[in-house]
């Protein structure tokens, strides 16, 4: 769904930061989640650690995304770059840097075309403010992380060591290297 709903904007241009969330929520972002949720529920768990389990990995999924946005103007990346612009995409980081431009954003919603409208040099701002966000998305998921291992300790009375929580951890800390 997330794909058809940006596939309908690059027609309709009626970008707005809610569908730009929502495009992410609905790809990479719902994929994690029910990554995390399923096994919550195979296991048996509470509907409350089935919850965060489903948290956790959406808010990983939106780190996800927005590092990946972000991706497209590193040199170091392996992604290929300006995919997005030359697909005549908007991602996070467009979306923001066109939003705090308003003539641009209408230059572009009048038919202007994305690559005419963005200036590469000029995207600094913006892609630090995503790489802000997914940071702010990957201590959420962290803390959800925590709450889960509180939440278990609840219903199965058995302490978690950090090991348990590792693999996670290293996820965590995976996305969020994925920016450099």
């Amino acid at each position: 769904e997330g794909e058809w709903i940006q596939a309908d904007l690059i027609q309709t241009r009626a970008y707005t930061k809610e569908l730009i969330t929502d495009i992410a929520l609905k790809k990479t972002s719902s994929v994690m989640g029910y990554c995390s949720y399923a096994p919550a529920v195979l296991k048996g768990f509470s509907p409350e650690i089935c919850q965060l389990a489903k948290e956790f990995g959406i808010r990983l999924g939106l780190a996800f995304q927005l590092i990946d946005d972000t991706l497209d103007f590193s040199e170091t990346s392996l992604k290929d770059q300006l995919l997005d612009l030359n697909n005549g995409v908007v991602n996070s980081v467009f979306f923001h840097h066109l939003n705090a431009h308003p003539n641009l954003m209408t230059a572009f919603k009048s038919g202007s075309d994305l690559s005419a409208v963005i200036k590469l040099d000029e995207l600094a701002p913006s892609t630090q403010f995503i790489k802000a966000q997914a940071q702010s998305e990957l201590e959420t998921a962290s803390q959800i992380l925590f709450k889960l291992g509180k939440e278990l300790e609840i219903q199965f009375g058995d302490k978690r060591s950090e090991k348990d929580y590792l693999p996670l951890q290293t996820v965590i800390a995976f996305i969020s290297l994925r920016q450099v």
